[in-house]
């Protein structure tokens, strides 16, 4: 039963890694340490070693697929690699003066806040930013609606004047 919970928490640790990393650009070391330090009760120290082992191959991959796809920007990307270098050594020193169920704790508590986040705000809305810049200049609300009333209805008027154009 211990080698069918290990198995079966590393497995679902990787997948939610790598969806993760995939889809939303997060760290899998944000993941994996916590599930291998609740579920497993294996030593933060491990845990985290074994998540950014795991991380530095998904990351690159990740980033590979998005500049394949023209997603990449490199000069803002290099500005920003600078700065995690220096704050990754900053925090491995104080993460070596912290006692271990601390680091544990730490870990758990910080991927339930970007859990919250994620559940709260979802992220960016493509579709509604583009119709929006298409139909800034050529859409006039209606007047005498509700404000919701007529944002749908220049929203819904702006992508039918845009889908008849093409």
């Amino acid at each position: 039963m211990d080698l069918l919970t290990t198995i079966f928490v590393t497995f679902f640790a990787g997948m939610g890694a790598g969806l993760g990393t995939g889809f939303a650009g997060m760290s899998a070391a944000a993941v994996i340490s916590p599930l291998l330090i609740h579920f497993l009760g294996i030593d933060p120290y491990m845990a985290v070693g074994i998540a950014l082992s795991s991380d530095v191959l998904a990351s690159a991959i990740s980033a590979y697929t998005y500049g394949k796809h023209k997603n990449l920007d490199i000069k803002n990307g290099l500005i920003m690699m600078v700065s995690v270098l220096l704050f990754t050594v900053v925090g491995s020193y104080v993460s070596s003066l912290v006692p271990s169920a601390t680091m544990g704790n730490f870990s758990v508590f910080m991927t339930f806040l970007l859990g919250i986040k994620f559940i709260v705000k979802t992220g960016y809305d493509h579709e509604r930013i583009h119709v929006r810049r298409i139909c800034k200049e050529t859409c006039h609300p209606v007047r005498n609606l509700r404000r919701d009333d007529r944002i749908y209805l220049w929203l819904c008027w702006c992508r039918r004047r845009y889908d008849d154009a093409f």
